[in-house]
Parts: structure tokens; sequence; C-alpha cells
């Protein structure tokens, strides 16, 4: 395997009750990490809910995937110079 850098987070965050933390009608990005080691890794991310969601401790995390790219730089991205 390779690394992947500018890797989205995807998954579905529950209370304690199994209620959604977060709106699941979309498929949406829920973090992002910077660098991901190719094989099996432990990775940290950041996870920012809304001061109504139930405490940190109590959440279920269910799903979680990455998605990431093999290059330092995402498709369409340049040095930002035109020649």
């Amino acid at each position: 395997g390779k690394e992947l850098f500018s890797a989205d987070v995807f998954g579905f965050i529950y209370d304690q009750y199994d209620n959604p933390a977060l709106d699941v009608t979309e498929n949406i990005r829920i973090s992002y990490i910077g660098k991901i080691e190719p094989g099996k890794s432990t990775v940290n991310f950041r996870l920012v809910l809304p001061n109504t969601s139930a405490p940190a401790e109590t959440l279920k995390l269910k799903g979680l995937k990455a998605s990431g790219f093999a290059g330092r730089m995402l498709p369409g991205q340049g040095s930002g110079v035109v020649t």
C-alpha cells in the first residue's frame, strides 16, 4: 500500500440513545486526516459537534472510513503559477 494524504473521514455519530448526533441524510465529511500510513494504522482526528450534542464520552462512532490521495496534492491542484 501507499501513504494517503489529505484524507476525508466519513462515518456516523450517534448519542447514547442511538439518535444521530449529526445530519445523517447526507454522506458528509466528519473530519480530515493529513496523512495515513499504509496498512493497518492508528490515526487521530478532530471531531467538532454542535453544543446541542450529547457529551463526548457517550457518543458512538460507526462506519468510519477515510478516502484520500496517494499524492501530496489534490487532483487539479498545482503551484498556482500560470506558465
